[in-house]
């Protein structure tokens, strides 16, 4: 009862404030001026209408600010780090709603399970947003968007390693449709290996939206065939199965509703080895809005409860079978003040696992002239320990740490940017310390509560066009170590991302420069930690009119990344779409 009465106070003395402020301004919903507070931190917008990429960590691979490690082919698990944090530290959301794997041993987001033919578009974030998202927001947000805009559309794909790929979108009034089929042969995941490891991932969406209702449903299939980290397996594969349902109501003046739940089934069969990860979420929203042409403001609440249950038959086993339940109460505000926005934002959080929380962000943008804009911010942000690390078991020895406490992170960052006609710039400069970082030790997992991992880096994009050319350049330097000043792998110290587009009439033809920096990782068979040298790929797309043609690798280098995982040599694929 205590707690509830914390809430409901934090509620009402947030929304009281933002009431105020709104009393002395028209009611004018002006969407621009509604979100400036989005000034105040870096976000992007990337369109799907245009790409061919199906799995969520393709499609991020080229944003240079996102690093992107992919163990084998398509389909294989694939990890992202934002700004050299821990791929857990990345939440993926749709339509502002997580969908969290529960089941994953260290809680991070398997970015080569998502499909995303359903999205029309990706809102990411960079950087803390604990206060709109809660636990594991900390480096960034990847927001998958279906705004029902979608062309009706039939896109068909054929490539390298027998690759076939379907897709079909239909949109007829209120109702919006989607199927995708896509399958390959593939390659060998293990450098030396001669099987292919190939894979089948079929998706469907139905969405509906009308007059402030609005529902959606997702579900996607995935096989996989897949090789161990130094062998060459005949019959490891994954059977992934994910399901996302959506409930809208924005019907209510300034008031929105969202109810969800999320259903991972994973299961791995290596001989004899059966491994199931099974994860349910049921999420639901209010969220009570003020917009005028000066005021964003959000007052939420959110109620959470998960489960987890895997179990591993084989000569190893373990098992959990968890559950959770999570309330939230948050606001943020974005105000208007001349040339100035501020932005800030606070957040409690009450886990039934983890105890309470709470986050804040603190940011302010300045417009200089009406080309120059100058940002910065502060924010917390925190990672809840998974149902794995505090308490899973096994019998090698393992078990879990009930006592466990969240990660804790602090950002600092300030910004740059500069938008003309033909002409855009940004650059970030960055500092995220991550305390009690949770790491295997002994025969369990611990909070490293005596040093203090540091993430730092700048982040530049420069966009121009001249003539019938747009010249896209993407500059990312990271630095980031461990409590102890050693490297964290897989994190290259300098990317660089440079795409010329040359467009004429229905022609356009696009080659692409990718250069990944020094990084340290793990050696596959000694797993000592060694530096692997600098690599530059390149890629290159053209397309006239309904037709598209794709090289990737074009040098058909032979490397790895991460090492003792293959990656594929020159691909080729072509696609034809028909709008309708």
């Amino acid at each position: 009862m205590k707690k509830l009465v914390i809430l409901l106070f934090l509620l009402y003395t947030s929304q009281t404030v933002a009431s105020k402020l709104h009393e002395g301004h028209n009611h004018n919903h002006n969407d621009h001026k509604a979100h400036a507070g989005y000034e105040t931190h870096t976000d992007q917008y990337i369109n799907l209408d245009f790409n061919t990429n199906s799995i969520l960590g393709d499609v991020l691979q080229h944003q240079t600010n996102i690093c992107t490690v992919r163990s084998g082919p398509t389909g294989s698990q694939t990890s992202v780090f934002f700004r050299g944090t821990n791929s857990n530290h990345t939440l993926v959301t749709i339509n502002g709603s997580a969908i969290t794997d529960h089941s994953t041993s260290n809680g991070a987001t398997d970015f080569g399970l998502i499909n995303t033919n359903f999205a029309d578009g990706l809102h990411i974030v960079h950087g803390p947003m604990s206060t709109l998202y809660g636990a594991n927001a900390v480096a960034g947000v990847v927001d998958l968007k279906t705004d029902m805009t979608t062309k009706n559309q039939l896109d068909t794909t054929v490539g390298s390693n027998n690759q076939y790929k379907m897709t079909f979108k239909k949109l007829w009034e209120q109702w919006s449709i989607g199927v995708s089929v896509d399958q390959s042969d593939g390659i060998s995941t293990y450098p030396q290996g001669t099987e292919k490891d190939g894979y089948d991932i079929k998706s469907f969406s139905v969405g509906y939206d009308d007059e402030g209702h609005s529902l959606l449903a997702v579900r996607t299939d995935q096989v996989s065939d897949l090789d161990g980290s130094g062998a060459d397996d005949t019959d490891y594969t994954s059977n992934s199965k994910f399901t996302f349902l959506q409930y809208k109501n924005t019907s209510i003046d300034n008031i929105d509703i969202i109810v969800d739940t999320t259903v991972w089934d994973r299961e791995y069969v290596n001989g004899t080895e059966v491994d199931t990860y099974d994860s349910a979420t049921y999420h639901g929203k209010v969220v009570h809005n003020i917009k005028t042409d000066k005021i964003n403001n959000k007052t939420g609440v959110d109620i959470n409860q998960y489960s987890a249950e895997f179990n591993n038959m084989g000569s190893y086993t373990s098992s959990v079978d968890k559950t959770a339940t999570e309330y939230g109460v948050y606001n943020n505000l974005d105000y208007v003040i001349g040339n100035v926005t501020v932005s800030g934002g606070v957040r409690y959080d009450d886990n039934s696992m983890h105890g309470t929380h709470s986050t804040y962000r603190v940011g302010s943008a300045y417009t200089i002239t009406n080309n120059w804009k100058l940002f910065g911010s502060i924010a917390t942000g925190y990672k809840n320990p998974t149902m794995y690390e505090m308490h899973g078991a096994d019998n090698y020895g393992y078990s879990g740490n009930a006592n466990l406490q969240p990660e804790t992170s602090f950002n600092k960052e300030v910004g740059v940017s500069y938008s003309k006609k033909m002409m855009s710039f940004n650059a970030t400069v960055y500092d995220t310390d991550i305390k009690d970082l949770i790491t295997y030790s002994g025969s369990t997992y611990v909070n490293n509560t005596t040093n203090t991992s540091t993430m730092e880096g700048a982040e530049a994009t420069l966009k121009f066009k001249v003539g019938d050319f747009m010249f896209t350049n993407r500059y990312a330097h990271i630095h980031a170590v461990n409590g102890t000043g050693g490297w964290l792998l897989r994190r290259p110290h300098d990317t660089i991302h440079s795409m010329v587009m040359y467009t004429k009439g229905k022609f356009y033809i696009m080659p692409m420069l990718t250069y990944y920096g020094k990084h340290a990782d793990l050696h596959p068979s000694t797993y000592a930690t060694v530096h692997v040298k600098e690599r530059t790929t390149a890629d290159l797309k053209l397309g006239y009119s309904n037709f598209t043609f794709e090289i990737a690798n074009v040098f058909d280098d032979d490397y790895e990344r991460p090492l003792g995982y293959n990656q594929g040599g020159r691909e080729l694929k072509f696609t034809y779409s028909l709008k309708f």
